[in-house]
């Protein structure tokens, strides 16, 4: 605004000139105009307003410039305005600041008049007045004085005391000191400096003139560099606002003070993963240990060249001097360090020293992977129809700590593709556990299995079987009585009560309401319940007669499920006014097919019967009919049926036949409500084991659809069993198996072939599984898979549960002789002679004095025997010089 207000002045200054032959006035002149307080950078402009020639004056305009002012001219270097006129500021002072030192300035003040003008003698353009010039002062050329006697002292190996003398007083304040070290010459423009400290004298009253400099390093040249700083904007013009930088001396810090290398490094405990290091302080050299390093490599082979990754890099106190290591690889060479860190001080005592024990102690081996120990054959004990106790013993100490057992339970039939029953888990000091949740009159196969710590190798299953009981199987409660407490028109409450509970507790309710006399219909309601004695039914129809069915569920092996379903009939009311209990009848259960086990004696010859049971447990609405089928299954049965009765003796125990048909009237009551089946027996006098078979119970057929079979199933099955009455030989049947030893060989394969025996004839057919692995001691290795050469480091070809033995029934010679052969491998390695187990397990057969010249019926073992017949180059050069000696005593001789 003020640039336009001096333009339009000028503007009209220079057309009053050309249009008027007498000058008009302008503001009053100031005078003594001039500038005080001169400094480098600022003066104080001043000056005396002009006396009143009727021309008011706006304000002022002071200006100064290093050349004489003219308006066209540009930069101006300090310009400032004085509103006298409409800020009522009557200053006649100015303080100009950012001035250049050393420089001559005009000065110009401009009285600027009032526009418009009120008076026509005025003129509407600036007055002008030139002051005299004046010149900025020179720049300061005095600093802070300078330190004297500035030394270090009180030298370590980390640590200095840097001390100096504050210079005499030249007029210049000191705000402070910095001091600094650097292993270079100090220039303000390098970095890094290693050591800075300030002292602030100035503001926080420091007189300091020493400093405490740490954290330098041992061995190493430093220049002190004290630097002064001076106060800023300083007060005094001759002093200048920078540093004044005063070098020292220099001094070199201490060597640095090592700890003493520990000593008698040793290695004990070692086991395939872990060792034990230990190791004593070395002499004192004044730098005490504040921590070891401990530092487990292992070597590589050397094919693989130079070393592994560092298993372990840790630090301990100073005061421990040992170390447990885990984590190691097993059966590998390893190297240790044991290195001693000092204690960061004034010593320096902060480099390390290896620990340099001999070749011996520094490097050592660990062994192969302890054998997991292997269980003794599990025990059972206790045996009800869902529970046992199981009991083993641990095995042989082998250094392998087993920290648990796992056991896994199947149910007979097992196959290798069916997942466990049951699992669980047991710590390892744990000999005994009872196993839950079995199915009951069920053959059960357990397998337990040792896990240990990390030492330990390979693991091996031991197993063994047990039958649980026969129980009685029974229903959950059932309905006792039902009765409707409230109906309305759309709704009705309904409650029960159980009977007595049973071996199986109920766990649901599943309750259904039909239309009256609908069964097929689709429930309006369909609800599961759990232990409720009480529903409210709601979305049913006014005045419209329905029926109410609760079904209880059990849990458990001991319950039938579903059980019988428990019905009553009601009417909805015409309205909501809700009506009191009603008498709805008795409560009705459904019918349920059932039938029952039966034994009989076999006898040596002819027929005897068989006799089944069948019921049908309440009256029918409409009849029923069901067929019934004798049948066997040769693996699971064991009797075999026949089409007639002259195959009796040849082989057959029992007359099959398939859909004989049962019939139920409607209405049936009383004894028309039990059936029976007859099963001709055909009597032998051959010895044998008891023999089972089967009655199915299926196709049911009925328009009472409240009928089932127990169980709820689409089928019923009753076992029959023919019980042997006849005279069994005392001598039993023994599996025996032979130790075998077999030369290495330097390539190739070599069969090492066990025999497996049967002493005399089985009366059915006997199999059982052999599996080979490495023994607990001497252990050969093995390989995954056959393999012409089976690898750098396989001994022979590991089969698990691959190799089958069977023995026919009535088998007799060279048939009662099964051989297994196990693969091993040659090699040309140096070693001991290795050992290796055939495992003979999971003996299945129906003849039950069958069992293993271990006089077990779960296991037995023999021993493979690999002899190395290898020689060292030491063994060689013995037998050479020996054979060369022989031959020249036979010479001279």
């Amino acid at each position: 605004m003020a640039s336009l207000l001096a333009a339009s002045l000028l503007t009209a200054h220079l057309s009053g000139v050309a249009s008027a032959s007498t000058e008009p006035l302008v503001p009053p002149s100031p005078t003594n105009i001039q500038a005080t307080q001169v400094t480098q950078t600022k003066a104080v402009i001043s000056w005396t307003p002009g006396a009143d020639n009727g021309c008011p004056v706006w304000g002022y305009r002071v200006t100064l410039d290093p050349s004489k002012y003219l308006l066209d001219k540009s930069p101006v270097e300090f310009e400032e305005w004085i509103y006298t006129r409409t800020k009522g500021d009557t200053s006649t002072r100015v303080a100009a600041t950012g001035l250049r030192p050393n420089t001559k300035y005009q000065v110009l003040v401009s009285v600027v008049p009032v526009v418009p003008v009120t008076s026509a003698k005025c003129a509407n353009r600036l007055n002008l007045t030139y002051g005299s010039s004046f010149t900025t002062l020179k720049p300061a050329s005095t600093v802070p004085p300078s330190p004297t006697n500035i030394q270090a002292t009180q030298i370590t190996q980390t640590k200095a005391v840097i001390s100096w003398t504050p210079g005499a007083d030249n007029g210049c304040p000191v705000w402070g000191y910095r001091v600094t070290l650097d292993p270079i010459k100090y220039q303000l423009d390098k970095s890094p400096v290693e050591f800075e400290e300030w002292i602030y004298t100035r503001t926080k009253q420091d007189t300091s003139t020493r400093v405490a400099a740490t954290g330098l390093r041992p061995n190493t040249k430093y220049q002190v560099l004290v630097s002064v700083a001076p106060v800023v904007p300083a007060t005094n013009p001759k002093c200048h606002n920078r540093f004044n930088l005063t070098y020292g001396g220099s001094f070199t810090t201490l060597k640095p003070t090592l700890p003493a290398a520990p000593t008698g490094t040793k290695l004990t405990s070692i086991t395939p993963t872990t060792a034990l290091i230990s190791w004593e302080a070395g002499t004192s050299t004044g730098c005490e240990p504040d921590q070891y390093q401990v530092m487990v490599m292992p070597l590589l082979q050397p094919e693989q060249r130079g070393h592994g990754t560092l298993i372990l890099n840790t630090r301990v106190p100073g005061n421990t001097f040992s170390l447990k290591v885990t984590g190691l690889t097993p059966e590998a060479q390893h190297r240790v360090w044991v290195a001693a860190h000092g204690a960061s001080d004034d010593l320096g005592c902060i480099q390390q020293q290896l620990a340099q024990p001999q070749a011996a102690i520094n490097t050592f081996a660990t062994p192969a992977l302890y054998p997991t120990p292997i269980p003794g054959f599990p025990t059972f004990t206790q045996v009800t129809g869902t529970s046992a106790t199981m009991t083993w013993t641990p095995g042989d100490s082998t250094g392998c700590v087993v920290q648990a057992y796992r056991i896994y339970v199947w149910r007979e039939p097992w196959r290798v593709s069916h997942a466990p029953l049951i699992e669980k888990e047991v710590a390892g000091n744990v000999l005994t556990t009872t196993i839950t949740g079995l199915k009951p009159d069920t053959g059960h196969r357990v397998s337990l299995e040792p896990h240990g710590n990390a030492d330990c190798g390979q693991r091996y299953l031991v197993g063994g079987s047990f039958t649980t009981k026969k129980i009685p199987l029974v229903r959950p409660a059932t309905i006792d009585w039902m009765g409707i407490a409230v109906t309305r028109s759309t709704s009705v409450d309904i409650k029960w009560g159980l009977r007595p509970a049973t071996a199986c507790p109920v766990t649901s309710q599943h309750l259904r309401i039909q239309p009256a006399g609908q069964h097929r219909a689709t429930p309006i309601v369909d609800v599961r319940l759990g232990a409720e004695t009480a529903y409210r039914a709601t979305g049913l129809k006014s005045n419209t007669a329905y029926m109410v069915k609760i079904t209880t569920h059990g849990s458990g092996w001991a319950c039938l499920n579903p059980h019988t379903t428990s019905r009553i009939s009601f009417r909805t009311a015409a309205d909501n006014s809700g009506s009191g209990a009603q008498s709805v009848g008795t409560v009705t259960e459904d019918p349920i097919i059932s039938a029952s086990d039966v034994s009989v004696a076999e006898g040596d010859s002819g027929e005897t019967d068989m006799v089944f049971t069948v019921t049908l447990s309440s009256s029918p609405i409409h009849q029923v009919s069901i067929t019934a089928t004798a049948w066997a299954r040769d693996e699971a049965d064991k009797a075999k049926g026949g089409r007639s009765a002259g195959l009796g003796g040849a082989g057959r125990d029992f007359m099959m036949f398939r859909n004989q048909k049962l019939v139920w009237e409607a209405g049936a009551t009383g004894d028309a409500l039990t059936k029976t089946v007859t099963v001709k027996i055909l009597g032998d006098e051959v010895p044998e084991d008891h023999e089972t078979l089967k009655l199915r119970l299926n196709n049911l057929r009925t328009d009472d659809t409240r009928v089932s079979f127990l169980g709820g199933e689409q089928r019923l099955e009753v076992t029959g069993t023919i019980l042997d009455d006849d005279a069994h030989d005392a001598v039993g049947h023994t599996i025996s198996v032979s130790d075998v030893t077999v030369e290495e060989g330097d390539s190739g394969k070599t069969d090492m072939i066990f025999t497996v025996t049967l002493n005399s004839s089985p009366s059915h057919r006997v199999s059982l599984r052999a599996t080979a692995f490495g023994s607990d001691t001497s252990s050969a290795r093995f390989a995954e898979a056959p393999t012409a050469t089976g690898g750098k480091y396989a001994d022979f070809y590991h089969f698990h549960k691959l190799r089958t033995v069977v023995f026919e029934a009535g088998a007799t010679g060279a048939a009662l002789t099964q051989t297994v052969t196990v693969t091993v491998y040659g090699d040309t390695e140096v070693e001991e002679d290795e050992t290796l187990v055939l495992w003979l397990d999971n003996l299945r057969t129906d003849d039950t004095r069958v069992q293993f010249a271990s006089g077990s019926k779960h296991h037995m073992q023999a021993t493979g025997t690999i002899v190395n017949d290898d020689e060292s180059e030491a063994t060689v050069g013995e037998k050479s010089g020996s054979e060369s000696l022989s031959d020249a005593d036979e010479t001279l001789g």
